[in-house]
């Protein structure tokens, strides 16, 4: 059995020797490779990853593309190679012993397609804690297109689920890759959320995408809700889905997303949908986040 560990990194010089060696000591009972696309690093990134002399390592030079476009170009080298297990990993953060082991054991009491993804320890930058964050709720079809639970550098998931990503979506039309992996999961397979944290995530001024709790989270994010759009959005992100997997889908599932899609750009059938079809959630911060997010067309 292979694993193969898609790793993104950018200008992670700082962190990633640490990372790199809390990922080739997990203990797995296979071959365990990390696939690293470096996405156009102006640091000593490149060095580092050179220097280590390491034959499980393998690294694609690459332009810029953002997080987001670098995985989904991961996922497509790790599609033409066909592992039967795929991690992600961040170049920051710090994975905990067990990691693996606890994802594959989960994994393998299924056929189909499974993803699994964890709670998160919360750190600083010297990884002093911070707190956790979890997803409270059971992961589901119609939540998976409001909330992601599935946070990347905790999700492993198996060749059934890879299968499913022969056809990869345009990056500008999906909010992050690790979101449109839910989706798929949650459409077609299951989804496994562990409560335990097996990874320590990195919160620091550097961080492309971070995490949050409490109030300051909640807060954090009606700010985020008032700066410029992205192209990207929850609904862009559904029409995406629709596009590339209609034929797939059961007569409930694309009626769900059909009346999703009608809401882009009409803010009365947000309102009309948000109060009689959109899952709700138990954390307060999360439920209020993900309502603003979506009547704003986010």
């Amino acid at each position: 059995m292979k694993l193969l560990i898609l790793l993104s990194t950018w200008n992670g010089a700082r962190y990633l020797p640490e990372q790199l060696t809390s990922i080739l000591s997990q203990e797995y009972n296979c071959q365990l490779s990390v696939l690293i696309r470096d996405d156009g690093s102006q640091d000593d990134t490149r060095q580092i990853i050179e220097q280590m002399n390491d034959g499980r390592v393998e690294v694609l030079w690459g332009e810029n593309l953002g997080a987001k476009g670098s995985y989904l170009a991961l996922l497509a080298e790790a599609y033409r190679r066909k592992p039967d297990l795929i991690a992600f990993a961040d170049q920051d953060d710090l994975w905990l012993p067990g990691k693996l082991l606890r994802a594959a054991d989960a994994l393998s009491t299924v056929n189909g397609p499974a993803l699994y993804c964890s709670a998160l320890n919360l750190v600083d930058e010297a990884l002093r804690p911070i707190g956790t964050y979890s997803f409270s709720d059971l992961p589901s079809y119609e939540g998976s297109f409001f909330n992601n639970c599935a946070t990347g550098c905790t999700c492993v998931f198996n060749r059934a689920l890879l299968d499913l990503l022969a056809v990869l979506p345009e990056a500008d039309a999906i909010v992050m890759h690790d979101w449109w992996l839910y989706i798929v999961a949650a459409a077609f397979g299951q989804v496994f959320y562990d409560q335990a944290p097996m990874i320590l995530y990195r919160q620091h001024a550097s961080n492309q995408i971070g995490m949050q709790i409490g109030v300051g989270a909640l807060f954090s994010r009606i700010r985020r809700l008032l700066r410029p759009p992205a192209k990207s959005s929850r609904l862009t992100q559904a029409r995406e889905f629709d596009r590339i997997y209609y034929n797939r889908l059961t007569a409930g599932q694309a009626a769900y997303v059909a009346a999703l899609i009608k809401c882009e750009g009409h803010f009365m059938a947000r309102l009309k949908f948000a109060f009689t079809r959109r899952p709700k959630r138990t954390r307060l911060g999360d439920e209020i986040a993900a309502l603003f997010a979506f009547m704003l067309g986010r």
